[in-house]
């Protein structure tokens, strides 16, 4: 699921996303049946299910399940299980602090991350401890937690290095190294350090953190004001990013671009963009890292930008990006399109539902899984249960399914699923 594409694997996952989380709730949730009497066997099944867990990380991570997903690998917290199963277990807590980072939940991904080290350092396991170790300075940096001691993270880092042969550790250790020079303002060694990166990234074949990189390199050429380099390097990630159905890349390339947009000029593709990324918060729960804000100077661009237009026509070109859907928003992104002196007007709205031969186009995944839990009579608090999501989130869904169908009950929506 690391290879580039991975999306018919995902697509696979999320045909069999039922039967996951049914083996997944058998083997880790606390309330269930228990298999046998025997200690040993339940303990081979906590096992077997924090193994699915761990290797469903990427799954999570790409398709909107961040909230199901630390879930199940937080189980690991409480697991109960041997010594032998403490490699398995930092594993998951590792992966739970990496979903906790695109909640924007920078706290509980440190303190899982230190929990995953502290496993880590009872093995005595190096190549864990240093992909912990660099986890934990990431989430310093991208989250600006000044609680994490990142130069004494670097410092043991260091002393690691010499005797560490995963090529990815060492890959994301540069790419740490890179981000401690970034927030010194040696842009040329980040920019470096991350373009090093990247050759490792893409010579062992993992899309994920090439994508990433890719994000990170965009950014550094965007705070050098080299925009006609960034350009291309944010539309190969945001290409990719779409190719593998991965949101993080895709909002975060959206940002970049709406400020390259802002700098060249551009104030109402740039407010287009922007509202596309703060559709993408409130429809995929993905969001740009404070520190991405503060280096962008996020603030000073978007006030410049806004001072080019009159308050309607910036109002309504964000009101149009916000409402693009998504595949519109990436094809505007990676267009030449110039509507500059053109006054902004907003997509007007059908006066039908959607055709029936084009059931999904409107709705995100996460919309379609709750469209289909209301046509099976789920209650808000069922719906929030089943997707390990909040009953607030479940009505802001409802609420959206119901304006991009046009319909007014929950009723018409169970129909539109039974037709479908």
């Amino acid at each position: 699921m690391k290879g580039a594409p991975p999306v018919e694997w995902l697509k696979r996952m999320e045909a069999e996303h039922a039967n996951l989380r049914a083996a997944l709730s058998w083997s880790l949730d606390e309330d269930a049946e228990e298999s046998a009497s025997d200690t040993q066997l339940d303990g081979q099944r906590v096992e077997l299910g924090l193994r699915l867990a761990v290797a469903l990380f990427w799954f999570w991570y790409t398709r909107d399940y961040s909230s199901e997903g630390r879930r199940y690998l937080e189980k690991a917290r409480s697991s109960g299980m041997s010594i032998t199963a403490a490699r398995l277990r930092a594993q998951a807590l590792n992966g739970a602090g990496g979903l906790a980072v695109t909640q924007g939940d920078y706290g509980a991904a440190k303190a899982l991350i230190e929990e995953g080290l502290a496993l880590y350092r009872q093995l005595g396991e190096e190549e864990g401890i240093a992909s912990a170790l660099t986890d934990l300075g990431l989430v310093a940096l991208w989250g600006q937690r000044e609680d994490i001691p990142v130069m004494a993270v670097l410092e043991e880092l260091e002393e690691l290095k010499p005797r560490l042969e995963n090529r990815r550790t060492l890959a994301w250790m540069l790419v740490l190294e890179g981000l401690i020079a970034l927030s010194r303002s040696d842009l040329e060694r980040s920019e470096t350090l991350h373009e090093q990166s990247l050759e490792l990234f893409r010579d062992i074949g993992d899309a994920g953190a090439t994508i990433s990189t890719l994000i990170q390199l965009s950014a550094i050429v965007v705070f050098r004001g080299d925009y006609e380099r960034a350009l291309p390097l944010a539309r190969e990630g945001l290409r990719l990013g779409w190719d593998s159905d991965y949101a993080v890349p895709i909002q975060a390339m959206l940002f970049l671009l709406a400020c390259v947009a802002a700098s060249q000029g551009q104030p109402v593709r740039a407010a287009r963009l922007w509202g596309a990324m703060e559709g993408m918060e409130e429809s995929h729960g993905v969001y740009v890292s404070p520190a991405a804000l503060t280096f962008s100077d996020y603030e000073g661009r978007l006030s410049t930008a806004r001072s080019q237009l009159d308050e309607e026509a910036w109002s309504a070109a964000w009101a149009q990006g916000k409402a693009m859907p998504l595949e519109r928003a990436v094809e505007y992104a990676l267009s030449e399109e110039e509507e500059e002196h053109e006054p902004p007007t907003l997509v007007p709205v059908p006066e039908q539902p959607p055709p029936l031969d084009k059931p999904t186009e409107r709705l995100t995944h996460r919309e379609q899984e709750v469209a289909l839990l209301v046509s099976q009579g789920l209650t808000n608090r069922q719906i929030a249960q089943e997707l390990s999501i909040s009953e607030r989130t479940v009505e802001n869904h409802i609420a959206k399914i119901l304006k991009k169908l046009r319909f007014s009950s929950r009723a018409r929506i169970a129909t539109w699923v039974a037709q479908r």
